[in-house]
């Protein structure tokens, strides 16, 4: 129909994300980042979002955050596998005729299931994603942007928490008063 109007994903205000900012023009901000949707009110016929970018590198300019992901975000990939394991027929039948934990997890393993496996792989590959981000992270407020949402990276797989994960409160006022102070009269 040609009246069909695109939609597009709807992101939350406070929400992490990676982005292909692209190349650079002057000093513009360049290559892929995690960034913070600034954006109020997204909706699933907006193209394009508001988002601040992160670094982990210090500037004197930029907005300390500290350490925006947390141990958290392993719990929510472990809940994420153990959901979907969960939901395969023989470890269902060994969880109602186990005995104790260790012969559901010896009998799980002796199952041998490719889909095991590959739950086992998603996970570190996640894991390997994550952990370089447990960093200070600083937002680069002058680099205020509106992207179009094509650039936002995709989960890498389907345990991914990335479309999840939402800063504090506490971080996103903090933002909110730098770019009062940097961008408008008000102090």
């Amino acid at each position: 129909n040609a009246n069909k109007r695109q939609r597009y994903h709807k992101y939350k205000r406070g929400q992490f994300i990676i982005v292909k900012f692209g190349k650079r023009t002057g000093t513009e901000f360049s290559g892929t980042h995690p960034a913070i949707v600034i954006s109020k009110d997204d909706n699933l016929f907006s193209g394009n979002i508001t988002v601040i970018p992160l670094t982990s590198k210090y500037h004197s300019q930029y907005l300390e955050l500290g350490e925006l992901l947390d141990q958290s975000v392993y719990s929510k990939l472990g809940n994420g596998v153990s959901k979907e394991i969960f939901t395969i027929k023989e470890v269902r039948d060994i969880l109602d005729t186990s005995k104790n934990l260790d012969e559901v997890v010896s009998r799980i393993s002796d199952l041998n299931l490719p889909v095991i496996k590959d739950y086992i792989k998603y996970y570190q590959q996640l894991t390997n994603k994550y952990e370089s981000m447990f960093k200070q992270s600083y937002a680069i407020v002058s680099q205020i942007t509106t992207i179009s949402k094509s650039k936002i990276v995709k989960p890498i797989n389907k345990l991914d928490p990335l479309s999840e994960l939402i800063i504090s409160n506490s971080a996103l006022d903090k933002i909110d008063s730098k770019l009062l102070s940097q961008f408008t009269r008000v102090i």
